[in-house]
């Protein structure tokens, strides 16, 4: 157990690290954030570097492409999306300032390359490495909490917003990694199906929060509603394969 929670507790380290670096970096060569934001970069690259580290850490990327993984990847890409639509709905008839102006659509294509890279690189950091690891002691649902309550904290720059706003946001990583987990059931940790998950959580973002990320009122109604499908989840999944078992990661 001991020689498990130093590698945790090493991959995180590496990854604080790390965005703590590529920020700085971002900032000295005035990369626009809108573009591409280097951070988001860190998981993967903590992943390599603690690969390096300890030798015995393996990682296999799945890009399996049959019926089943397919599926999931539309599921994953469909899902978030509606999901945040849901909140944009919610939000406007409680008269949070959430407004889809008509600019966004062409403003998403010189940003739309940042997005999928960021998508990729922080995927194969959590869900490629972390949450597997996580399941070679704890159960699946265990370890995607985990997995969200790291993922969320990760987001430094929202400290600002106050200690209600990170519980809230927390609340939606939370939510949301059991989601993906319960999605990614059953792929081999298809490496596209978390992407496509956090890629759709991006534009949804992009397109229903245009202005009012930092909102506490619209950051609560969001990790609330997140939360629905992730109690579903909890309580409709298979006991024996989402609670109990203590697996190794999928081959």
């Amino acid at each position: 157990m001991k020689k498990f929670s130093g590698r945790v507790l090493v991959f995180i380290l590496l990854v604080f690290t790390v965005t703590l670096v590529f920020g700085g970096l971002q900032e000295i060569l005035s990369l626009n954030y809108s573009f591409v934001m280097l951070p988001q970069l860190a998981p993967v690259l903590a992943f390599l570097l603690l690969s390096l580290i300890f030798r015995d850490i393996s990682f296999t990327l799945n890009f399996k492409a049959d019926p089943w993984n397919i599926y999931k990847m539309v599921l994953a890409f469909i899902l978030p999306f509606l999901i945040l639509f849901k909140v944009y709905l919610i939000g406007n008839m409680m008269d949070f300032p959430m407004i889809i102006t008509k600019h966004r659509l062409s403003a998403l294509w010189p940003v739309l390359p940042g997005m999928i890279l960021g998508a990729v690189g922080e995927e194969i950091g959590w869900r490629g490495f972390l949450q597997p690891y996580f399941e070679k002691k704890f159960s699946v649902l265990l370890s995607g909490i985990f997995t969200g309550i790291f993922w969320g904290l990760w987001h430094a720059q929202l400290y600002a917003n106050g200690v209600a706003f990170m519980l809230s946001f927390l609340l939606f990583t939370v939510s949301s990694s059991v989601v993906v987990t319960w999605m990614l059931r059953g792929t081999s940790y298809n490496i596209l199906v978390a992407s496509l998950f956090h890629l759709s959580l991006n534009l949804g973002f992009f397109f229903f929060f245009e202005g009012s990320l930092n909102h506490i009122g619209i950051m609560l109604t969001n990790g609330i509603v997140w939360t629905i499908p992730a109690l579903i989840i909890g309580f409709s999944a298979n006991k024996q394969t989402f609670y109990n078992d203590v697996i190794k990661a999928e081959s």
